[in-house]
């Protein structure tokens, strides 16, 4: 099994790096507070994680982006943004959403919205549209930053491949959209106290706010697990092993902090 990805990226202005680790939503496509999505939102992670950005933006200065803002309750709004996203981007409820179709529809649903973009950029190995297309089929590190600073936004989709001897090709069986929200460095060795120190961090918000996660995050097992994972949430090991790779068809949203420098 391979694992190949490509990057879009939206950008709207320049800023800090680091700033929307806590404060960008983190929707569960599979939550049925509000009714859910069809197929228990198995392939929703599209419009999920393009909303996480849309409804942080719209919470720093683009007001107008969120059209349900007259809930109280952000989630709520969250939700209905999801589906109005769904639509845009004709996602499919059997097939989920390719990349032709997140760029036309987050397009379409900003531009609906009169607002404008400083670009709306995609690099991979698959096809896309050439008005979205910058010629390069490796997503560049620096570009993936870019997309992440300030009011900006960068989605990472993650397929997962078989490889055929017979014919010598790969063939993808599942993907994911995840919402990228920040960058740091990855050099482990010669960070170590830092990497300490940002462990420490997310350990100290969970205890913080420990209504709202799990029991064995409050742990100094798990602060531990969180440290030597890094820069990969353990998290997304813990669903990639213990639930994902069960399922014939896997889509789920998320957001990632990742570590380069």
């Amino acid at each position: 099994m391979k694992l190949l990805y490509t990057l879009i990226i939206l950008s709207f202005g320049i800023s800090g790096y680091t700033e929307k680790i806590f404060d960008i939503p983190d929707y569960t496509q599979t939550d049925e507070s509000f009714g859910g999505f069809q197929e228990n939102g198995n392939y929703y992670c599209a419009p999920v994680s393009a909303s996480n950005s849309i409804i942080w933006l719209s919470e720093n200065g683009y007001d107008d982006l969120n059209t349900f803002n007259q809930y109280e309750d952000l989630n709520l709004s969250q939700y209905y943004t999801i589906i109005d996203l769904s639509d845009a981007m004709s996602t499919d409820e059997n097939e989920g959403t390719n990349q032709w179709n997140f760029c036309y529809g987050l397009k379409s649903y900003i531009t609906d919205l009169a607002y404008s973009y400083v670009r709306l950029e995609y690099q991979g190995w698959r096809g896309i549209p050439q008005e979205f297309d910058t010629g390069v089929d490796i997503p560049n590190i620096e570009w993936i930053k870019e997309g992440i600073e300030g009011y900006a936004s960068a989605w990472l989709h993650v397929g997962w491949y078989t490889y055929d001897e017979n014919t010598d090709t790969y063939n993808r069986f599942f993907g994911h959209w995840i919402t990228l929200v920040g960058h740091g460095f990855d050099s482990i060795d010669d960070n170590k106290s830092k990497i300490k120190n940002i462990s420490k961090a997310f350990a100290n918000f969970y205890r913080e706010h420990s209504d709202k996660f799990p029991p064995e995050t409050q742990t100094s097992i798990y602060e531990e697990r969180l440290y030597l994972s890094y820069p990969i949430h353990p998290e997304i090991f813990d669903r990639l092993y213990e639930d994902w790779s069960t399922l014939e068809k896997f889509q789920k949203d998320g957001t990632s902090y990742f570590g380069v420098e």
